[in-house]
């Protein structure tokens, strides 16, 4: 089993709209082969901070996703990432 933590930051008025496409995010993401779970959470100390959580099978069906593109089409009036957003695996 690995676990995967990602931190992303997205402009602190826009949380109403992100705890809205919540629920449809994390079935997307789960329906990926070997994603055993996905979970997002937000801080409640870190207005403006969105921790995704997730759990996959193999080391090796991880590196498979990765590998992949697996974007969603493009919502209209979709959120834009924040400025000098952060990542822990060393992407932003």
């Amino acid at each position: 089993m690995i676990i995967v933590l990602s931190e992303m930051a997205y402009p602190a008025e826009s949380d109403d709209r992100m705890r809205s496409i919540v629920p449809a995010v994390e079935q997307f993401c789960q329906t990926f082969h070997g994603c055993e779970r996905f979970a997002l959470s937000f801080p409640a100390d870190q207005p403006g901070v969105l921790v995704a959580t997730e759990i996959w099978q193999t080391p090796q069906l991880l590196r498979e996703h990765v590998g992949v593109a697996h974007d969603a089409v493009p919502a209209e009036n979709a959120i834009r990432p924040a400025q000098g957003g952060r990542g822990r695996a060393g992407r932003s």
